[in-house]
Parts: structure tokens; C-alpha cells; sequence
């Protein structure tokens, strides 16, 4: 019996998955969450969470990234393409496959089509788990990469992915947390999302289709990519939404959530 401790959830990131609004979340006293879109989550599900208090406070991690994007398009950052791939796993069930990495062939044949183009890829740290075939990715991606004649830098599970994002200005994800990372840098993101399973989610009021490109094949993503880098970023104003329901923008850059531990009752 522990009734006399605060319980409070933090969470390492933001994402539709349907773990981002599981039951289990009840056993919390609160839950700190980055913004309003984790809360539309719990008020969208079948479970009641009404004896749950949410507090906003921002993504403390993607501070830096916020500040040093703020107000700067993404075309300005660097004077080239400078495109980051971050998949994710095969997931735990068949079901929750939802990585791109499959189609890995396709995506270069598409890179190479985009002229001054300097490609990173961060595959996920578990990929490989469940499929074994996939075990062999990092590999595969850097033969690619010479076979395209495409400059290209693939790196291993300890670099950490808010490095990779600041230096980057256009992303390739997969449905995971680190779609919200990206966006953080305020720069076009292409989102993969499978035709061939029903996507279970936990709904927010802002889909991924709202302020991101998403692509189910390699034609989808050749069309979408080469109509932003010519210029027509066409979901950009969705973005800076997308920025504020789902990162909590304001309150990252005004450290709520430094000030939120500091307000905690210790005794």
C-alpha cells in the first residue's frame, strides 16, 4: 500500500499508438502529458478517465530543437536536402507491424530521383527482434546507398535520434513517438502508413493525414516528395498546429515542465 505517494506518469514521447491510451493509465495519480492531444486521446476512448488528471507540460527534450527552428523555414536551415529515415520495429504482434523498412529498395529508387539530396538513416533499436531477416538492415541500407550513388550515412541504435533531427530539413517515418520528435523542426514529414492491416490507434482530434504527407507505396511517396522539395508544402500551416496540440510548443520553450518538478510536494 503506497496511498500516501503521488503516483504521476511520464511518458518518453507522443504517439497514436494505442498504448498511449491504455487502462492501466488509471492506476496514476496524474499524468503529465505534452499537450492537448494526449488528452483527446483518454477523452476519445471506450475507458473512463475521468479520475485522471493531465497536466501539460511540454516536451522538455525537443527544447533545443523548438528553439533553434522557431521561425525559420526549413528550405533556409542548409542549402541542400538533408533527409533523415527513421523507421520503427516489426512490433510484438503481426498486427503491429507497422515498419517500412520492407520496402527499403523502393525508397532509394525514390532518393535518387531527388537531385543534392544527403540521406541519414537511424533504423529502429529492436528491429530485427521477431524478423529476423530484418536483422540485417543497417548493412543492406549502406549497400544501397553505394549501389544509388546516393551519400549516405547509416547509424547505429546509440545515436541519439534529437541529434539527428536538428540536422536535418525533411523526414521518412513510420507510425511511432518519433513522428512527433520531427516535428519539433517544423519540416516536412512522410509518415508510411500500411494498407494491408487494420491500423488500431488511439484517436487524438489531429490525424497524421492533418499535418503530415503519408505514402503506402513508393509511387505515393515519389509524387509527395517531389511536390514538396519544388516547392509546395502544402501542410506547412497544419504543422504549426500540429506543433502546438501535440508538442505543447509554448510550454516546452517556457520549461513547464521544469517548473511543474519544481512545484511538487516532497514531504
Amino acid at each position: 500500500q503506497c496511498n500516501n505517494i503521488k503516483h504521476i506518469f511520464i511518458g518518453h514521447g507522443d504517439s497514436d499508438k494505442t498504448a498511449s491510451a491504455h487502462k492501466y493509465f488509471r492506476v496514476y495519480d496524474e499524468n503529465w502529458v505534452a499537450s492537448e492531444a494526449h488528452i483527446d486521446r483518454f477523452r476519445n476512448e471506450k475507458f473512463d478517465f475521468s479520475g485522471l488528471k493531465s497536466i501539460k507540460v511540454g516536451r522538455a527534450n525537443l527544447f533545443e530543437i523548438l528553439k533553434s527552428t522557431d521561425g525559420i523555414n526549413w528550405k533556409n536551415r542548409f542549402n541542400n536536402i538533408k533527409l533523415l529515415y527513421l523507421s520503427t520495429w516489426e512490433g510484438v504482434y503481426l498486427e503491429q507491424n507497422y515498419t517500412s523498412v520492407y520496402m527499403l529498395e523502393d525508397l532509394f529508387k525514390v532518393l535518387k530521383s531527388i537531385e543534392n539530396i544527403d540521406l541519414k538513416i537511424k533504423l529502429h533499436p529492436a528491429l530485427g527482434r521477431r524478423d529476423l531477416e530484418l536483422l540485417h538492415s543497417n548493412e543492406k541500407a549502406k549497400k544501397l546507398a553505394i549501389e544509388n550513388n546516393i551519400q549516405c550515412e547509416v547509424f547505429e541504435k546509440t545515436k541519439l535520434i534529437d541529434e539527428l533531427i536538428i540536422e536535418s530539413n525533411i523526414f521518412i517515418c513510420d507510425i511511432s513517438a518519433v513522428v512527433s520528435e520531427c516535428l519539433a523542426a517544423n519540416a516536412p514529414i512522410f509518415v508510411y502508413i500500411p494498407r494491408d492491416k487494420d491500423i488500431k490507434l488511439s484517436q487524438s482530434n489531429m490525424s497524421f493525414e492533418d499535418y503530415t504527407y503519408t505514402f503506402s507505396s513508393y509511387i505515393e511517396l515519389e509524387k509527395k516528395l517531389t511536390k514538396v522539395v519544388n516547392g509546395d508544402d502544402y501542410l506547412k500551416n497544419n504543422r504549426e498546429k500540429a506543433m502546438k496540440y501535440i508538442l505543447g510548443k509554448k510550454e516546452t520553450l517556457y520549461n513547464k515542465f521544469i517548473s511543474e518538478l519544481q512545484g511538487i510536494n516532497y514531504v
